[in-house]
């Protein structure tokens, strides 16, 4: 079973970018926001705080991670490590 973790870790259903210039649909921006303690719907004033967040340059260590799911290819979800 490890192997097989091992194997999609290095799978091309991973990609790698030093920074983020995804433009952010908006389901992605108001979970962020929501992560961060932004209330979207009574703050909406504040969003452009979640969206300069999104794009901020990451720590020199982090690097932004894309994962595709490689079904159905409409899933992708960005994180940093």
């Amino acid at each position: 079973m490890l192997e097989d973790s091992e194997q999609s870790l290095n799978s091309d259903a991973f990609t790698t970018s030093s920074t983020n210039d995804l433009e952010p649909d908006e389901d992605s921006l108001l979970e962020y926001a929501r992560s961060i303690g932004i209330n979207p719907e009574n703050e909406p004033n504040l969003m452009f705080i979640a969206k300069e967040g999104y794009h901020a340059p990451l720590n020199a260590e982090w690097e932004m991670i894309h994962i595709f799911e490689n079904e159905s290819s409409k899933k992708e979800k960005d994180c940093a490590k």
